[in-house]
């Protein structure tokens, strides 16, 4: 993909997995451009590798408030409403 386009990176999967996809965006010199949308467990595990990796919330809630609440409390930039 060209650098200077958002890549989405939509995960379902764990913690393990969240470490993984982290790992495979930060040797490919892709941080700048990636957004990881993923679950609560999956987040963790990214924020292990890199802190510094974007992070969209999709741990839906029972409703948009309770989401969006959730989204500004766990300091994800990203949510897909």
């Amino acid at each position: 993909m060209p650098r200077n386009i958002w890549l989405n990176i939509h995960i379902k999967g764990g913690e393990e997995l969240g470490k993984a996809t982290a790992k495979v965006l930060n040797s490919a010199g892709r941080i700048h451009q990636g957004v990881i949308a993923c679950e609560a467990d999956a987040a963790q595990g990214v924020k292990k590798v890199n802190r510094n990796i974007l992070i969209c919330n999709m741990e839906r809630q029972g409703n948009r408030v309770e989401y969006v609440d959730e989204t500004i409390q766990g300091d994800y930039p990203f949510i897909q409403l």
